[in-house]
């Protein structure tokens, strides 16, 4: 298999800019590519868990905790006052 001339860090900026909304035409001219080597770089979701060998549901996984915090703070202000 041939060799990229980009490395792996670069290859992954590139992907970050694809996500962050900057146009796609725009990103593979900076980087002087094709679009189909641009999407060839591109891995789904599936498969990159596939091969971390974890379930897709823990990956997407948010946590609500910072929600919880301001309500658990408000819950022990009133349990304070009420004592």
């Amino acid at each position: 298999m041939r060799r990229s001339k980009f490395t792996e860090e670069q290859i992954a900026f590139a992907l970050k800019q694809g996500e962050t909304g900057t146009p796609v035409k725009e990103v593979i001219r900076k980087m002087g590519t094709a679009e189909q080597t641009f999407y060839r770089y591109r891995v789904s979701q599936r498969c990159a868990c596939k091969v971390f060998q974890i379930q897709r549901s823990s990956h997407r996984y948010q946590s609500t905790r910072e929600e919880q915090a301001e309500l658990r703070m408000r819950i022990k202000e009133i349990a304070a006052v009420r004592v």
